[in-house]
């Protein structure tokens, strides 16, 4: 199916899909419109690689685990 991804005309939100359960991107989607009332759309494979390597660069690194 490829990469592609739902991102927000109102605000900095997006969901990458790559892979694997296509329903819940959709679903996130459905949430944020619903909670918000922003346009939500579909983006192409170049805003997927981009919301993917946002995501990637604000997931925390745990670096307390135990040596």
């Amino acid at each position: 199916m490829g990469q592609y991804a739902y991102t927000c005309v109102d605000c900095r939100w997006a969901v990458a899909f790559d892979g694997g359960c296509e329903q819940s991107v959709l679903d996130a989607a459905l949430g944020h419109f619903e909670q918000t009332g922003h346009t939500v759309e579909r983006a192409d494979e170049d805003a997927a690689d981009a919301v993917n390597a946002t995501t990637e660069a604000k997931t925390p690194v745990d670096d307390t685990a135990d040596s």
